[in-house]
């Protein structure tokens, strides 16, 4: 067989397990918790393919940098790098976990992922991804980004697991196929199915026991979050 026949036997094999898999949305959980293998230990996940550190480009190194900093194994860039390099913080590609990452999008133990489990007959396997955001999927790692995650992992993602265990689980395929013939691409533009995201879990959300401040904050961020139907769709 030919390198060619190889690839589109490949590509045939691809979307034929995108047509028979039932993805479904069964929790948000910190990834040390959701992500098997990840341990306890200091380790972060990247984008893209194994690379060294000195090879990786500014963006990966910024978020790699920002988790440092956001599990608190370092307090300034500087030591945050020196930790990297040194091999006491280990590297590995987020694909290696079955997990994915938008953009320089990087996995640390304390931030919470999303869990998309494959419900197809015979199949149970799952996918995990981050949040994605606009800064520190980037490579930013300022102060403000820093609150932001902080926001992510404390407020956030606890109350849409609240919502996502009190309705059980969503599929994903409904969702994704609406938004399609709303316009959506699923990637740079998927505005449809994050808003379809927000109206499924507001009234799980409401009914489950969250504190009325973090609930009326999670509800506005994901009713005005453009992207966080991303993560889902590359999970």
């Amino acid at each position: 067989m030919s390198v060619e026949e190889k690839i589109k036997s490949a590509n045939a094999e691809v979307v034929r397990r995108m047509d028979v898999s039932e993805p479904v949305l069964v929790d948000i959980a910190p990834a040390r918790e959701a992500i098997p293998g990840l341990g306890e230990g200091k380790i972060i996940l990247h984008a893209g393919p194994p690379i060294m550190w000195e090879k990786m480009c500014g963006a990966q190194r910024g978020a790699i940098i920002g988790l440092v900093l956001f599990e608190k194994w370092a307090d300034t860039p500087k030591k945050a790098m020196d930790l990297v390099s040194s091999g006491a913080v280990k590297l590995a590609p987020n694909h290696h976990y079955h997990a994915v990452g938008y953009m320089a999008g990087a996995t640390s133990p304390s931030l919470p992922v999303w869990v998309i489990e494959n419900r197809a007959p015979g199949a149970g396997n799952r996918a995990y991804c981050g949040h994605a955001d606009s800064r520190h999927t980037f490579g930013e790692y300022g102060e403000d980004v820093l609150d932001y995650l902080c926001d992510w992992r404390d407020i956030y993602a606890p109350t849409l697991r609240k919502g996502i265990k009190k309705i059980g689980a969503i599929p994903l395929k409904p969702i994704i196929s609406r938004s399609l013939q709303m316009g959506d691409g699923l990637h740079s533009r998927c505005l449809a199915a994050s808003s379809l995201l927000a109206n499924t879990l507001t009234g799980p959300m409401i009914e489950a026991d969250v504190e009325k401040g973090h609930l009326l904050r999670t509800i506005e961020h994901v009713s005005n979050h453009r992207l966080i139907f991303l993560s889902l769709a590359m999970a």
